[in-house]
């Protein structure tokens, strides 16, 4: 019995990991992805939305001198190729950034803070575009980091104190 417990647990340790199905999403148009999720674009980038890092953006009903901003950490990937973190703002630059061979631009990120309500990360949704193609590297600018795959883990994001 134990022989047979250590060659099935020794044949699983052996199989190869396979990365779970993701939802499909087509170039050019917007799609959604919640935090944490992962979608394949065109086939064959996968984008994961891993977190927000900062979230600074007027809750709802509160009169505001600033609209304020909020930041997502994305996760691109591509068969052959190394990671790609891309870091884009809901209301300053950038809004977008470019990494192996696609431009992926923030359509907008939900729900918006309300006062006194705290956001958890899992709250979050995000709206993207994917487009092949990208600009040269000195367009890129900050939001482009070539990475070996670390996701990002960030706190709770807490709503400003008024």
């Amino acid at each position: 019995m134990r022989l047979a417990a250590f060659s099935l647990a020794l044949l699983l340790a052996a199989t190869p990991t396979v990365r779970p199905p993701v939802e499909p999403a087509a170039l050019g148009v917007p799609f959604r992805l919640a935090q944490g999720q992962e979608i394949a674009v065109g086939g064959e980038l996968r984008v994961r939305f891993d977190a927000v890092t900062a979230d600074s953006r007027c809750p709802k009903g509160v009169r505001c001198l600033w609209t304020g901003n909020a930041r997502v950490v994305l996760l691109l990937t591509l068969p052959g190729r190394p990671s790609a973190l891309v870091t884009l703002n809901t209301n300053v630059d950038p809004r977008s950034a470019s990494a192996l061979g696609f431009t992926v631009e923030m359509g907008g990120l939900e729900p918006a803070p309300e006062r006194g309500k705290r956001l958890r990360q899992k709250d979050y949704v995000v709206t993207l575009v994917v487009k092949r193609g990208e600009p040269p590297p000195a367009q890129r600018g900050p939001a482009f980091a070539e990475v070996p795959h670390a996701p990002v883990e960030s706190p709770d994001v807490r709503p400003p104190r008024r």
